[in-house]
């Protein structure tokens, strides 16, 4: 994510690939990076540690989980979330969950890949989750 985006936040867009397209720089191919100094790198964090003192809201994101939050600080830029567990344990709503703030509440754009379920089906959690109709009943 740019200086820019961060000042202006990333707008939510309709569109997956635009997501996709204005991700972090960090998540270029290994081949595509530049190799960096750590002088160079512990330039960067001390800078980053004076914004995120500065503004704490502003470079994070939090996941609408406070628990959560606490122990990792919320989300920042360059992360890469993979949420991994048992079958039926429920990684697919809880991630949507983070998903679903992120984008609605914090108002950024958000990619969500799942190996499983057909975009219909996530659609429809969402839409579940946030109406509160329980939409596997057969008189949805």
């Amino acid at each position: 994510m740019s200086a820019e985006d961060k000042e202006q936040g990333s707008p939510i867009s309709d569109q997956p690939t635009n997501a996709l397209d204005s991700a972090s720089p960090a998540a270029a191919p290994l081949e595509q990076r530049e190799p960096t100094s750590i002088q160079s790198a512990l330039g960067s964090m001390f800078d980053d540690l004076q914004d995120r003192y500065n503004e704490p809201e502003h470079l994070n994101y939090t996941t609408g989980f406070e628990e959560l939050d606490a122990l990792t600080a919320g989300f920042h830029d360059e992360d890469l979330i993979v949420v991994g567990g048992r079958p039926s344990a429920g990684k697919t709503s809880f991630v949507l969950a983070l998903c679903q703030h992120m984008a609605l509440r914090r108002m950024r754009a958000v990619a969500f890949f799942n190996l499983e379920s057909s975009a219909t089906r996530l659609a429809t959690k969402i839409v579940s989750s946030l109406s509160g109709v329980d939409t596997t009943s057969p008189r949805f």
